[in-house]
């Protein structure tokens, strides 16, 4: 199975379309596109499987998601264009180029629903487990909040590096 974009066609008034993110089978020749990665991918690697695409956009989203379409989990942070994305070869990390910095996440579970589909309450139940810092109400600030930092509650696995 091999990946691609492929290049925008040029509308009559000179603009180009969004890129396409397509599958290829060469074994049964057939062609899959996949439009759960948007419409604005620069980039895209494949697991050695081929069950796992991550791709990066020109606006610094990165996205891990399976091949057969499903909805992807968004790895944010970065800012501008994604030059390039990569796996590690047993699978735990997920990295990207960005101008000068690389971006590196541990790969989400698949077999989890993506963060941003979660039910609010759900969202922020897990975000709580993942950070110490909580925006609070403070008069005195400009904008009402202030951030508190509390205790690291810590993960459940520590991460090997």
């Amino acid at each position: 199975m091999a990946c691609a974009t492929e290049e925008p066609e040029e509308a009559p008034d000179g603009f180009m379309g969004p890129a396409v993110l397509s599958l290829f089978d060469v074994e049964t020749k057939q062609r899959r596109v996949i439009t759960t990665h948007g419409s604005d991918v620069e980039t895209v690697a494949m697991d050695d499987s081929r069950q796992v695409i991550v791709t990066g956009d020109s606006v610094g989203t990165v996205r891990v998601g399976r091949a057969d379409g499903s909805k992807p989990h968004l790895l944010l942070g970065p800012s501008g264009v994604v030059k390039d994305v990569a796996l590690s070869s047993d699978g735990e990390w997920v990295a990207a180029a960005v101008a000068s910095q690389i971006w590196l996440w541990p790969m989400p579970d698949l077999d989890k629903p993506p963060l941003h589909t979660l039910p609010q309450e759900d969202l922020l139940t897990k975000l709580d487990t993942l950070t110490n810092l909580r925006v609070v109400e403070n008069d005195t600030a400009p904008t009402g909040y202030r951030v508190d930092i509390g205790p690291f509650p810590g993960w459940q696995e520590v991460p090997e590096w």
